[in-house]
């Protein structure tokens, strides 16, 4: 259950600029979400369980929150926000 040592949200900018995104109020909810399950589980979601957990620990805001709303924030999918948010790359993704 290793974190990238020393990770902060600076670096965060740093690699997402890296990746061709600008990082809004909502891509930095999504890194803090995803490095929360990953506290919570002691590994990284897959797509399915990661939209689970933020629908049902943030409804008010992400209730409807689908797949596709999901790629428009991270077009290379999960492995690219994980890469952000200083995680390792998921199991699922290739």
């Amino acid at each position: 259950m290793s974190q990238e040592i020393g990770w902060n949200i600076a670096k965060a900018h740093i690699v997402a600029k890296q990746e061709n995104i600008e990082l809004s109020t909502e891509h930095i909810e999504f890194i803090y979400f995803v490095r929360e399950f990953y506290t919570a589980v002691g590994k990284v979601p897959n797509m399915r369980a990661f939209i689970n957990f933020v629908r049902k620990n943030y409804a008010a805001n992400y209730a409807n929150l689908g797949s596709n709303d999901f790629y428009k924030l991270y077009p290379a999918g999960l492995s690219q926000l994980c890469k952000i948010a200083g995680l390792p790359k998921p199991i699922s993704c290739i």
